[in-house]
């Protein structure tokens, strides 16, 4: 069952407690909300607190289903979110992974910087939320709750997109793979990209319109502006193989693993010099 089958029978049983007035209240109210209700809430959520509200159904009933419906989904609240990328969500995330050595960067190009007594890397985060591979084509529309999948689902039917990825600006690249009852992350340092791109691995594509002209024309990718470099990671049952190999198992490491991921800016002390 999808993650919100359930509770949207059960939601939908309640609702029709309300009567016609309340109905025609409620779905005005919607129409005023439209797609972007405030996260954590789903449209589902609100319709049970307008019930709960309207005396149809008791406070300890709304609480209990409300309850069950977010132990199963804990990370339900990264979907409803009308910004595609969440940037900054994602490095927030990243951030809490090790506050004292993830920090926030003072420079546009790239998100964070991590570092340790004897370098920093430049890291930039992206956010990759599962959903139907049938739903690959309507990626940027608001409706991600009813195309969301379990994390068991992985290997059977998952979607996972990771856009503007320029290597150039950073050092390495932190996909945050979110599921609505799981969090995953993998580490890929930005000299992979390229690599990866030449040799074919499904999955990696250039996205740049000019470059892909260029090397239309010809043009080898070594003559190429690297700041014109510009990749998407589209994750796929088919393909998630490839990326094997930057997964994290345990978000305990993923600090260490940013760190080992590339040799980033040395840390010069005043007594090295």
């Amino acid at each position: 069952m999808r993650p919100l089958e359930e509770f949207d029978r059960q939601v939908r049983e309640i609702q029709g407690r309300l009567t016609e007035k309340e109905t025609n209240e409620l779905n005005i109210q919607l129409r005023l909300m439209g797609k972007h209700l405030p996260p954590p809430f789903t449209k589902m959520e609100f319709i049970l607190r307008f019930v709960q509200e309207c005396g149809k159904t008791s406070f300890g009933e709304y609480k209990s289903l409300s309850h069950k419906h977010r132990k199963r989904n804990p990370y339900l609240y990264w979907y409803p979110h009308p910004n595609t990328t969440l940037s900054k969500e994602s490095a927030m995330e990243v951030i809490s992974l090790n506050p004292n050595c993830i920090f926030w960067s003072s420079n546009r190009n790239y998100d964070l910087c991590a570092k340790n007594d004897k370098q920093m890397n430049r890291l930039e985060c992206k956010c990759g939320r599962a959903l139907r591979e049938a739903d690959a084509e309507n990626q940027y529309s608001c409706d991600f709750l009813r195309k969301a999948v379990y994390y068991d689902q992985t290997y059977i039917d998952c979607y996972q997109l990771f856009d503007h990825m320029k290597p150039s600006l950073c050092d390495v690249f932190v996909l945050i793979g979110i599921w609505p009852d799981y969090i995953g992350h993998w580490v890929v340092p930005s000299s992979d990209m390229v690599p990866m791109w030449e040799s074919g691995v499904s999955g990696v594509i250039q996205r740049d319109m000019t470059v892909k002209k260029m090397l239309g024309l010809g043009i080898p990718i070594t003559k190429i502006d690297p700041k014109k470099l510009e990749f998407q990671i589209r994750m796929v049952a088919s393909n998630r193989h490839n990326f094997d190999k930057y997964w994290v198992e345990n978000k305990k490491d993923v600090y260490d693993r940013i760190m080992m991921a590339s040799p980033g800016e040395p840390i010069v002390s005043i007594f090295d010099k």
